[in-house]
C-alpha cells in the first residue's frame, strides 16, 4: 500500500472544497492484480480541511478510485459541520449564533460543540466576530454578518416536549447586517386562524434560539510551506502545489 500526502490549493486534482486555502490530501492505493495498469489498483482518497487561517478545520471529505472512475466526494459529518440545535438534533452547519437572554442561566451544553459566548449569543469558528446584545425585553441586535443565510435554514426556534414552539419569533436585517430578532408569546388570530405574535417575551430561560448566518469572506489567505507537512517513516511525503 502506498501513501501520499500533501496539500493542494485549488481544484484541478479534485479538492472538494472549491474555496481559497490550504487543504491536505491523503492518499492510499493498492494493486488488486499485477497487471500494473489503472484498472489494476484501487484508491482511497482523504481530504482534510485547513482553508484559509484555519476556517475548514476538522471538514473530511473521501472518495475511491474503482478502477476505472474516482467516485464523488462523500462528506464525513462532525461537529466541523454540523451543529446540535436548542431542541437537540443535528443540522447542517455554517455560522451559527445561539442567542439567549442570559447566558449565565444557561446549561452547560449551550457552549457544546466548539462555541465561544459573544454577548448574548454563543458563536461557533465561522461566525467569529459577531456578538450580540438584549435591547428590551424580547428585543436582541446581532452584529458582525451579512444577516441570515440566504439558502437552506435560518432560524431555530425551541419547543417543548410535544414540539410546541415555545415563542413566536420575528426578525429584520438592515443596510449593514445587523438583524433586529423580536421575541413575542404566541397568539392564536380567530380571524386568519394562525399564530401571530403577542406580547413581547424574553427568550425562555436556559433555552436558545438557532441562528445560522451569512458571514463576510475572509482577505486573509494562508498557505503552508512544504516543509510543514506530516511526514514519517513508513509514508512517503509528496507535495502538491496546485495553483
Amino acid at each position: 500500500m502506498q501513501s501520499r500526502r500533501g496539500y493542494v490549493s485549488t481544484d484541478p486534482i479534485g479538492n472538494p472544497f472549491k474555496d481559497v486555502g490550504t487543504y491536505f490530501l491523503d492518499t492510499r492505493s493498492w494493486a488488486v492484480t499485477q497487471a500494473g495498469t489503472d484498472d489494476s489498483y484501487r484508491t482511497v482518497q482523504t481530504c482534510y480541511g485547513y482553508g484559509v487561517s484555519a476556517t475548514q478545520t476538522g471538514k473530511i471529505a473521501v472518495r475511491s478510485w474503482n478502477g476505472t472512475a474516482f467516485t464523488p466526494w462523500v462528506w464525513m459529518w462532525s461537529e466541523a459541520n454540523t451543529t446540535v440545535d436548542g431542541n437537540g438534533f443535528i443540522k447542517k452547519a455554517s455560522p451559527i449564533a445561539r442567542l439567549s437572554a442570559a447566558p449565565e442561566h444557561m446549561q452547560a451544553d449551550y457552549l457544546d460543540g466548539c462555541f465561544a459566548l459573544a454577548g448574548c449569543v454563543a458563536v461557533n469558528g465561522e461566525a467569529t466576530g459577531v456578538s450580540a446584545e438584549r435591547i428590551s425585553t424580547g428585543v436582541y441586535q446581532l452584529s458582525g454578518s451579512l444577516g441570515l443565510a440566504k439558502e437552506g435554514w435560518t432560524i431555530e426556534v425551541p419547543q417543548d416536549v410535544n414540539g410546541n414552539r415555545l415563542c413566536f419569533v420575528e426578525t429584520a436585517t438592515d443596510s449593514d447586517g445587523v438583524i433586529t430578532v423580536k421575541i413575542s408569546k404566541r397568539r392564536f388570530d380567530i380571524d386568519t386562524a394562525t399564530v401571530v405574535a403577542g406580547e413581547a417575551m424574553d427568550i425562555p430561560e436556559g433555552r436558545w434560539i438557532d441562528l445560522r448566518l451569512a458571514m463576510p469572506a475572509r482577505e486573509e489567505v494562508e498557505v503552508l510551506p512544504p516543509d510543514a507537512l506530516v511526514s514519517n517513516d513508513d509514508v512517503s511525503s509528496e507535495t502538491n502545489a496546485v495553483s
